[in-house]
């Protein structure tokens, strides 16, 4: 019996060494001597900044980092507590606590993360929760910022947007694919003619389909939750830090949109050279909102109620645009070959007469 479990010990260390040796660091499991080189060569080529700031899109990157920033808003009482049922019921949520025995009650969902929430917090060109907009305004002046970051950036922090489920990339692989049919079947139609038809012509025939294929984008970028927009500001470089400081203000204290950005450069310096600035709003199908917004930088003397030439000495724009995201991310500019109205909306399409009255 004893030789027995002698042999039974010994064969059982013989195996667990055989076990072992499977995944020792000698071991072919992990490769030969060039797999593991290429290997460590792939790893020291990531770029992890670049990967991450490819990856800024992604859902699981947004709530980790959300998590990181606001983690008493995602955990409650982890230890203690454990969920039993959430139900169909979105608005609340079940839990049971290990204290309680089998006494359960409804605890409501809170927003994640609660207010002040700021998107671009973090971000050293970007105004930041525990900064005053003097403060930021004297850090970030866009007269004089750092041009390797391209934007400056300020969020109203009391806004209850919150980013949506935003798929970018489907949404714009069927963008793409919607204006190269599109395209397609202009070139169609153009080459049918002999003699061939003048370009305002075709342009005029193909009216219902260019109506169709924004609708079309429109639809596409509900679904894929691309969803915000903005108004365009032209300031020339000599007036980009006051209205630059009268949007951060607005956008801040809530009087604008959700959010605010300002270029650090222009796209062609020079005499008369413009920054672009950019003040968004969370919804491209809200005309209401996107009219209050509006009003309100007409109030701010940002913009002009009136079309025409600007208010002498003023340098207001007469003439303001409003562009949705998802032209921008198309690539849709003034000009495009698909003569697709690169806006949605202006000053003078917007504001009704009674509007402008009520502006005066």
């Amino acid at each position: 019996m004893d030789d027995i479990s002698t042999a039974s010990e010994t064969t059982r260390v013989e195996d667990a060494g055989d076990e072992l040796s499977i995944i020792s660091d000698d071991s072919s499991f992990y490769g030969d001597k060039t797999l593991k080189q290429k290997y460590k060569e792939e790893v020291s080529a990531i770029d992890t900044e670049d990967y991450w700031h490819i990856h800024d899109w992604n859902l699981q990157v947004i709530a980790a980092r959300a998590v990181e920033r606001y983690p008493e808003e995602w955990w409650i009482n982890s230890k203690k507590r454990k969920r039993v049922d959430q139900g169909h019921d979105h608005a609340t949520k079940r839990i049971k606590t290990e204290d309680e025995g089998s006494k359960s009650q409804e605890l409501p969902l809170r927003p994640l993360p609660s207010n002040p929430y700021n998107p671009y917090e973090g971000q050293p060109s970007a105004l930041q929760l525990k900064e005053s907009v003097d403060e930021f305004l004297t850090r970030l002046k866009p007269s004089s910022a750092d041009t390797k970051h391209p934007w400056i950036w300020c969020a109203n922090f009391q806004a209850e947007y919150r980013p949506a489920n935003e798929n970018l990339p489907v949404f714009k692989q069927v963008g793409t694919k919607l204006l190269e049919n599109f395209a397609a079947k202009r070139h169609k139609l153009e080459t049918s003619f002999d003699p061939p038809k003048s370009a305002a012509s075709i342009t005029r025939m193909m009216g219902p389909d260019r109506k169709n294929v924004e609708e079309d984008i429109m639809l596409a970028a509900k679904k894929n939750g691309v969803n915000c927009g903005k108004w365009m500001l032209f300031p020339t470089e000599d007036k980009v830090d006051r209205y630059w400081a009268d949007v951060a203000r607005g956008t801040v204290e809530g009087r604008l949109g959700i959010a605010a950005k300002v270029a650090t450069r222009s796209d062609k310096p020079g005499d008369g050279s413009t920054r672009v600035i950019c003040v968004y709003t969370k919804d491209i199908s809200d005309e209401a909102d996107i009219k209050r917004v509006l009003k309100e930088l007409v109030r701010l003397r940002l913009a002009s109620a009136i079309s025409g030439p600007p208010q002498k000495g003023a340098g207001v724009q007469s003439q303001i645009w409003y562009k949705p995201d998802c032209y921008t991310y198309l690539e849709l500019m003034s000009g495009n070959e698909y003569k697709i109205k690169p806006t949605l909306y202006g000053t003078s399409s917007l504001l009704t007469a009674s509007d402008v009255r009520g502006l005066a």
